[in-house]
């Protein structure tokens, strides 16, 4: 899945770090292992985690900064524009 949201998704020339599928993965990840999905506690929850989230992501420069508030709010918004519609 990550693969096909960065195929259909591509990132803006400045993020740095995993694309919007890992981004996504790891977002969902949180939300299933907290049961919660608010975005401000994703990044602390990820420094806890970050060795276990480089191998489930397949991302060996993962850094908790990947999964803060302002990047996960880019990547809804990403989704939730037009190219959504016709990803789906």
């Amino acid at each position: 899945m990550p693969g096909l949201l960065d195929e259909h998704f591509p990132v803006h020339g400045s993020w740095q770090g995993p694309g919007y599928g890992k981004t996504a993965m790891g977002l969902l990840l949180y939300v299933l292992s907290e049961g919660k999905h608010d975005l401000y506690g994703i990044e602390s929850w990820a420094c806890e985690r970050v060795e276990v989230l480089k191998w489930l992501l397949d991302c060996p420069d993962f850094k908790p900064k990947h999964l803060s508030d302002d990047r996960l709010g880019i990547l809804l918004e990403r989704f939730t524009t037009r190219a959504m519609k016709v990803f789906n």
